[in-house]
């Protein structure tokens, strides 16, 4: 067999992504997934010896070619047929049913680590029949460990990996296979039907390394869970409910095999040369095929959400197919059912990205929308219930006090916190009583829902300005090269900010978002406190005289200006600008999270988003999932009864957005509620839902590049840093 070239991943433009040729290909006998033994025996020519890595491809699935593959699949062919795992689903059922105590006992539950993994490895373990007694007190410990070895030993799927990578794998596999000799080859097991009877096994014989192979494969299982629960558990709650019917436990199957496939590509090498379908193919040549692509042809072609070749074709079609179809079926509706109230902190998942794959590593998640103590001071609001109940209720609940909690603290400590009281004083989420009132008033003068219609033209011009500049480029950040820009040009003008250092201004203006947590030990306070009196420095108010006339909207601050309310001095006008411009991140950041939410969809179902009257009917939807805001705060004027509990006066109540709004996004609290409402909340709107479909009508393929976003690490808000997309 001819070795693969790793380099031919690079270019994407020569991807194979048609079905009925990538079936095709699949099928083809001089289609070979390429030779690794060259590889090793150059490693071994320089002194490095891979003895179990050489073993296992001598005796596996993956990497087998012609008459030995073929060999191979007869030998286990009864064991891994449909008939044969079916038996093998009450154990499935029951390990799960296990894994449900191991999850809600979880401190901060992750569904990879507390459930997939744990369910995973008790499937396995006895399915291929590794020994578990390494740690005779706790099995789940040990589990935990042999899904790590197996984790890493399936990285040899990837092409010629680095010396260092295979060094790690030979390890891993080594210790695998030192589980499988001493194992007690349980009866029904893949290594008892292998080797039957109690002779000796060889850690480098077929036996041994034809069970680890098919462990490597089963992992498989765990990406795919993995990537499901990413995709199903951002998706709006009714996604969630469909998974947990029973009845439909074999759609659920095909539907996560079809959406979440974690299998991006699937190299393939020429042995000589070919044709296949019309097309040429040289002997050597390295074919790479696009697996995400194929399926989603596949959906477009038929019309079948679940339509897919998820598994492959030909002779290395997966061996594993009844395993992964029958742990599918059974575990995920069960999950879904045992937790209904699922709710991922999608800024914490951690991606893992390779040329052939994509899955999330991490899923930290809410586990139900309960109430929870944080401790003696603050209270985590999670049930919607409980969440409008304080937010409509004035008398007993209020903002954070900041101004006065500021003096206090400024008189106690010898600090000067002037600039933060200041800030504070006229910061409307800080506020309650005359002053409110009158800052509100203020705003809505100008920023209500009628009077923000006037900035329509100039959203529109900007959406269409913003979205032009990605003409023509091949990847582009969706975070820098388009929210971003958009946001400054969008909001800035109609808060009338004129600053005399546009860089510096804008260099320092992300930092004032820390501004909305409102309990901040005295380091950070100081440190935005700093930040605040620069960017106040740096604003330039407009002169009275200098006002707009004529048509056009007229900006916040020349209006302020214009007819300054009594009692406002020309500082603190400047200080509520400012606090707005803060508050209106959330813009940004919610805008960049509605995109990366549709991108995930499946091509079909991103089509609403190029249409302005289709996109607006799920805007409120898309909002409730995407809102940028993690807390709403409250404070109890009194002592009131929360739920079943009475809090004292001063306890805060801190509204966990993520639960409340995941549950019901009819309704939702993304902008507050009552006479805290969002002041942003109408400009919000109308500039998202411009921004959408003006990015996707204009550029209707653009794609993630899977898995290379990141989150910045924001303790109030759910923020992207960066969003990687590619356009042609």
């Amino acid at each position: 067999m001819v070795a693969i070239e790793k380099s031919k991943w690079k270019n994407r433009e020569q991807r194979v992504a048609d079905p009925d040729l990538i079936r095709e290909i699949l099928r083809s006998a001089v289609m070979t997934p390429g030779d690794y033994a060259p590889y090793l025996d150059q490693l071994e020519a320089r002194g490095t010896t891979l003895p179990q890595f050489r073993a296992m491809i001598e005796h596996s699935f993956i990497f087998l070619s012609g008459k030995e593959h073929r060999a191979l699949r007869r030998r286990v062919a009864s064991f891994f047929s449909l008939a044969a795992v079916d038996r093998w689903r009450p154990r499935i059922r029951a390990a799960a049913e296990r894994g449900f105590p191991v999850l809600a006992a979880a401190d901060d539950p992750d569904l990879v680590r507390d459930f997939v993994e744990p369910v995973f490895g008790e499937v396995i373990s006895e399915f291929v029949g590794f020994d578990a007694s390494d740690s005779q007190d706790d099995s789940h410990v040990d589990r935990s460990e042999l899904v790590r070895l197996i984790g890493c030993a399936n990285n040899a799927t990837e092409p010629l990996l680095p010396l260092s990578e295979l060094k790690r794998i030979d390890t891993a596999m080594g210790e695998l296979a030192a589980r499988l000799v001493r194992s007690p080859r349980p009866e029904g097991s893949l290594l008892a039907f292998l080797a039957p009877g109690d002779a000796p096994l060889d850690p480098l014989g077929a036996d041994v390394n034809i069970a680890i192979s098919a462990a490597i494969a089963a992992y498989t299982i765990v990406q795919t869970m993995s990537f499901a629960l990413h995709g199903l558990l951002l998706r709006p709650r009714e996604a969630w409910d469909e998974i947990g019917d029973l009845s439909r436990a074999d759609h659920t199957t095909e539907l996560v095999v079809s959406l979440y496939l974690p299998t991006l590509t699937l190299g393939r090498v020429a042995e000589e040369d070919t044709q296949v379908r019309g097309c040429p193919f040289a002997a050597g040549q390295t074919i790479i095929l696009d697996m995400v692509g194929a399926n989603a042809a596949l959906r477009e072609r038929t019309g079948e959400r679940t339509a897919h070749m998820s598994f492959g074709a030909g002779v290395h079609k997966c061996v594993g197919e009844p395993l992964g179809r029958a742990f599918i079926g059974e575990v995920l509706p069960r999950l879904a059912n045992a937790f209904p109230g699922l709710a991922l902190h999608r800024d914490r998942i951690r991606p893992h990205l390779t040329s052939i794959l994509q899955c999330p590593t991490t899923l930290p998640c809410v586990l139900a929308p309960v109430n929870e103590r944080i401790n003696a001071r603050m209270v985590e609001i999670r049930c919607k219930a409980d969440a409008r109940a304080i937010v409509n209720d004035d008398v007993n609940w209020m903002p954070p006090p900041m101004a006065e909690h500021l003096e206090v603290l400024q008189e106690k400590s010898g600090r000067d916190l002037a600039t933060a009281i200041e800030v504070a004083r006229n910061a409307p989420f800080f506020l309650a009583g005359a002053r409110h009132e009158t800052l509100r008033r203020m705003v809505m003068d100008n920023l209500g829902g009628n009077r923000i219609s006037a900035w329509h033209p100039h959203w529109e011009a900007v959406a269409g300005e913003v979205s032009g500049r990605l003409d023509g480029q091949a990847k582009v950040d969706l975070v820098a090269d388009f929210t971003e820009p958009l946001f400054t040009a969008s909001v800035k003008p109609v808060l009338g900010i004129k600053v005399r250092d546009e860089a510096r201004f804008d260099a320092l203006a992300p930092k004032i978002q820390d501004v909305l947590h409102p309990w901040l030990p005295m380091r950070e306070l100081l440190r935005i406190q700093d930040v605040m009196a620069a960017l106040l420095d740096l604003m330039v108010l407009p002169d009275a005289g200098s006002q707009q006339s004529g048509e056009g909207p007229v900006p916040l601050l020349h209006a302020l200006v214009a007819d300054r309310p009594e009692g406002f001095g020309a500082d603190e006008i400047k200080a509520l600008a400012l606090v707005l411009y803060g508050a209106s991140f959330n813009v940004r950041h919610t805008l960049a999270n509605v995109l990366y939410h549709i991108l995930l969809l499946p091509p079909e179902e991103r089509v609403f988003a190029r249409d302005k009257g289709t996109f607006e009917k799920r805007l409120d939807g898309l909002i409730a999932l995407c809102a940028a805001p993690k807390y709403i705060y409250r404070v109890a004027r009194k002592p009131v009864r929360l739920g079943e509990e009475m809090v004292e006066a001063g306890t805060t109540a801190r509204l966990q957005l993520l639960s409340i709004n995941r549950h019901e996004p009819v309704g939702h609290l993304a902008f507050g509620h009552g006479l805290h409402r969002c002041l942003g909340a109408a400009m919000s709107r109308q500039i998202l839902r411009t921004a959408v479909p003006a990015l996707f009508s204009r550029h209707p393929d653009i794609r993630l590049d899977p898995q290379r976003h990141r989150y910045l690490e924001m303790s109030q808000t759910v923020a992207l840093d960066r969003l990687p997309c590619l356009l042609s």
